[in-house]
């Protein structure tokens, strides 16, 4: 019987629990056999514990690179901490800071570690639309809604259904289409422009802005 070193996979990493209850994070790695005459024949699984050392050397390669966010300090790992609780949920998710500051990194990061990461992943930018143009962006639009409605129209969140929708600069958007997304939000539903056909949807909400909203509302803005 032959090992095959080229098959050898190594650095699979993972938590196990103990007879006594305790858990463990070990590594596991597995080497392919072969017969004599080269055909499969079984496999060897080796099960190691990690080291303390080995745990810290993770943590920093970890820490290097969050799906794509760059980052070793102790704020940027609260961070990923707070990405990964974030992510197991359905809930919306609101994302504020300076521009260039990798908000949509974070949505990123939060979509790929989701359930709904196999799913739809829809991204707009609120501040390139204006009132009837982003309504019929996010809700679509039914032929002759408007002059250019030549045809139907799905909007973002139809095309996002059972998906994440990524909202970027959602601050920019105005006060009557504010209105329409919280029925979104809290129901699920909303209308096509120039339909009176309720429509449903599943769409998580990730939404982003560089506005600092508390001092916005603060100085009436």
């Amino acid at each position: 019987m032959v090992l095959e070193s080229k098959k050898k996979i190594n650095d699979y990493y993972s938590d196990i629990c103990t007879s006594s209850g305790e858990t463990r994070q070990v590594r596991m790695s597995a080497t392919l056999l072969r017969t004599d005459d080269g055909e499969p024949n079984g496999g060897i699984i080796s099960v190691t514990p990690v080291s303390d050392i080995e745990k810290l050397r993770l943590e920093l390669i970890e820490g290097t690179d969050f799906y794509g966010i760059v980052g070793r300090s102790q704020k940027m790992r609260d961070i990923f901490s707070i990405i990964k609780d974030v992510a197991v949920s359905n809930a919306p998710v609101f994302i504020q800071g300076e521009s260039g500051t990798g908000k949509e990194m974070v949505a990123n990061a939060i979509q790929t570690l989701s359930e709904r990461r196999f799913q739809p992943y829809i991204k707009v930018s609120c501040s390139v639309f204006h009132d009837n143009l982003l309504a019929s962006e996010l809700f679509g639009h039914v032929k002759g809604a408007f002059t250019d409605a030549h045809r139907d129209r799905l909007g973002r969140f139809e095309i996002a259904d059972t998906g994440t929708l990524f909202l970027d600069e959602i601050a920019e958007i105005p006060l009557p289409m504010q209105i329409k997304l919280l029925r979104v939000l809290q129901e699920g539903t909303f209308e096509r422009l120039g339909e009176s056909i309720t429509r449903k949807v599943d769409v998580r909400i990730i939404a982003a802005t560089n506005i600092d909203i508390k001092s916005a509302l603060s100085s009436g803005a």
